[in-house]
């Protein structure tokens, strides 16, 4: 008779061990399952989602293997913790990923929660725009993680957003389908693959299936029908739309913005400016944008326009936790911030080199507590434990002064900072 694991059981990968917290659920669509667990001997909240399936089962290992390499850092895409191969718990060799928890729903159920097709009011408003400058920040940082080889979602949706309790926060899950876009390095075209290129019928690009091919113009498209999907209350394309918009004659529906399906308040003359930003996102591909960066910068000019001023823009939709990463970003710099941290529980020093517009994970003892983000050569702070306090040297806009304090349930912590000059020399800030 087949294993099978159940609530309670602990599966172990060598360096740490997960308990199951519920029964496993078998995902029907991708052949894997899914259970939340927490990670033992790791105080706070430990939970953590783990999927796995057994190695035999091709069709469910070799994207469970793919989205395991997906390990980026960023506030709106889901961070995978940890990989590994065993056939202690199962009894056959298996695979099992662990992610981040993210404590909230999907997009899909969100909306319908917030009333669907009804009219959106001014607050429905601007966090529904403040969702899309997220996911155009997450597109454009796994987009831009290797320019050479750009990595590609290739399955973008509702149900693989999903939005934190509060509200605030989207994170982008289920990078089980990303792919790198593959090109001839002689000629730059794309090679095109017979593989299966994934994708979910009234979000993916047509191009996509009927060309076989992954490149972030189809994460684009796909970004545009989840706009499209928040400025509706519903599916742009409808069910029994699904098949029709990926023939030749469905070429009209596709690719060209019928207003006529928008809720009323987003047809005014007010929102031309998003219209035409979201035509040119789901537009053929000859007239599409060819990268995330150009989105973002329309998209802020729209924001600023909609709010009235740059001041009551940075109001809504500049927050320091957002870390939003400018049209610049060219990676580390040569100035970065060092960081000199005492750590009051272990007695310790440690030093950090954040570089611009980079982020470092600061912990006391084992436990993480914050990561320090470089935003344009000023420090700022996101807690990552909830006990997490500032006694003193930052302010309600989380940003670190030379000296700040911070206390949790942990113990505490120093910063002093320095800005680290050419030739490695140092001054304190």
């Amino acid at each position: 008779m087949e294993k099978t694991l159940c609530k309670g059981d602990v599966v172990c990968s060598g360096t740490r061990e997960y308990r199951l917290l519920e029964d496993p659920v078998m995902n029907q669509d991708k052949l894997n399952w899914h259970v939340l667990a927490a990670e033992m001997n790791v105080p706070g909240d430990a939970r953590r989602f783990m999927k796995y399936t057994l190695k035999d089962n091709v069709a469910a290992y070799l994207p469970l293997k793919r989205e395991s390499k997906f390990r980026i850092r960023y506030p709106y895409i889901e961070r995978v913790y940890d990989y590994f191969e065993t056939s202690g718990p199962l009894g056959r060799e298996a695979a099992f990923l662990i992610a981040e928890y993210e404590d909230g729903v999907d997009l899909r159920e969100f909306i319908c929660r917030e009333g669907g097709q009804g009219e959106d009011t001014p607050v429905q408003e601007r966090q529904y725009f403040s969702y899309m400058l997220q996911l155009l920040y997450a597109a454009d940082n796994y987009s831009s993680y290797n320019r050479s080889d750009p990595l590609v979602h290739r399955d973008l949706k509702p149900e693989n957003i999903m939005v934190s309790r509060d509200g605030r926060r989207i994170k982008i899950v289920d990078f089980d389908w990303a792919h790198t876009d593959r090109r001839d390095r002689i000629t730059g075209r794309l090679s095109f693959s017979s593989q299966k290129t994934g994708g979910t019928p009234g979000y993916m690009d047509p191009r996509a299936e009927h060309q076989y091919v992954s490149d972030i113009q189809a994460d684009i498209y796909s970004l545009a029908m989840v706009f499209l999907f928040l400025l509706s209350g519903r599916d742009y394309i409808r069910d029994d739309e699904i098949y029709s918009y990926m023939e030749p004659e469905g070429r009209d529906l596709a690719y060209r913005l019928q207003v006529w399906r928008l809720k009323e308040q987003y047809r005014q003359e007010r929102y031309r400016g998003l219209r035409n930003i979201i035509q040119k996102m789901m537009d053929v591909f000859e007239k599409r944008y060819d990268g995330v960066r150009k989105i973002l910068s329309d998209f802020k000019g729209f924001l600023i326009g909609y709010c009235g001023s740059q001041e009551e823009y940075d109001l809504y939709f500049t927050f320091p936790e957002l870390l939003q990463v400018p049209e610049t970003m060219r990676g580390r710099t040569r100035e970065p911030i060092v960081v000199s941290l005492y750590d009051n529980e272990s007695d310790r020093y440690t030093s950090l080199e954040i570089g611009r517009y980079q982020m470092n994970d600061v912990s006391i003892g084992k436990h993480m507590v914050m990561s320090l983000c470089n935003i344009k050569q000023e420090l700022y702070y996101i807690p990552l434990e909830e006990s997490l306090k500032c006694i003193s040297g930052a302010g309600e806009d989380m940003k670190i002064r030379s000296g700040a304090e911070f206390e949790c349930r942990y113990g505490k912590l120093s910063l002093r900072l320095y800005m680290k000059k050419r030739g490695g020399k140092s001054y304190e800030e």
